[in-house]
């Protein structure tokens, strides 16, 4: 059994966003991903997929893409994006999923989930003080995240205790550190909790190659945006040597 990663799906099968508008890359694009999905990840494996889930504005118009994902292989972990506007609390989620009988979906927040030899913790991140599209509007989701980033790295500590071998993983939508690979708060707290490996979405394009991607004070960041990986999941397992991103 293996653990994958996919972000930024970007699904629109209820509402009409399609994202060939931002590059060749994107041309049928949830068809190029599922035929990917499916001669890559079993019915075993778990998939982790780090935000922009979806563009639908609510739970009726994000169905359709939630019931596609839940249709592919494995048991798929999904965290929440900026554009997920969708995503409401974890027990609508939760219900919503045992209504239609997704019971391969679930969703990170607060929370951790032990795969295979893998912790895995979850915050949604956001823009860094940093960046020049950052507002005072912006601080207070901000300092939110971090406090997300808090209680999902204590939840998952606490999971390592009972085997001290398991890898600790942080998964998040934002960069959580600047494209030069400047340290941030977000980044303190990954290395004081002894994070091994941190995957991220959302830089596409140009600047998706931009970010940060390496290794740096003993932990491993990858760009796990759908376009980033030519829309094939990538395995935890893999090494960067192994990574083949277009």
């Amino acid at each position: 059994m293996s653990v994958w990663a996919i972000g930024d799906p970007h699904l629109s099968f209820a509402s009409s966003k399609p994202m060939d508008v931002f590059g060749p890359v994107w041309q049928n694009h949830a068809q190029v991903m599922a035929a990917n999905w499916r001669e890559l990840v079993r019915p075993a494996d778990t998939v982790i997929i780090p935000g922009d889930i979806s563009w639908g504005i609510n739970l009726a118009e994000a169905g359709p893409d939630l019931a596609f994902l839940a249709a592919l292989p494995g048991y798929k972990l999904l965290g929440r994006g900026n554009h997920d506007y969708w995503w409401t609390s974890l027990s609508k989620l939760r219900q919503l999923c045992r209504q239609q009988g997704w019971d391969r979906l679930d969703f990170l927040q607060n929370n951790a989930f032990r795969c295979e030899n893998y912790i895995i913790c979850y915050t949604r991140g956001w823009l860094l003080p940093g960046d020049k599209a950052f507002g005072p509007a912006d601080l207070k989701i901000y300092q939110r995240e971090l406090i997300r980033l808090s209680l999902s790295l204590k939840e998952g500590l606490l999971l390592q205790q009972t085997d001290p071998t398991l890898q600790l993983v942080m998964a998040t939508h934002y960069p959580p550190l600047a494209p030069d690979g400047e340290d941030t708060p977000f980044t303190d707290q990954l290395q004081a909790a002894g994070v091994s490996l941190c995957l991220y979405g959302h830089a596409h394009g140009a600047a998706g190659r931009r970010s940060f991607s390496g290794l740096k004070q003993g932990i491993r960041y990858i760009n796990v945006a759908g376009d980033q990986l030519g829309f094939r999941p990538l395995c935890l397992d893999k090494t960067a040597a192994d990574l083949n991103l277009c």
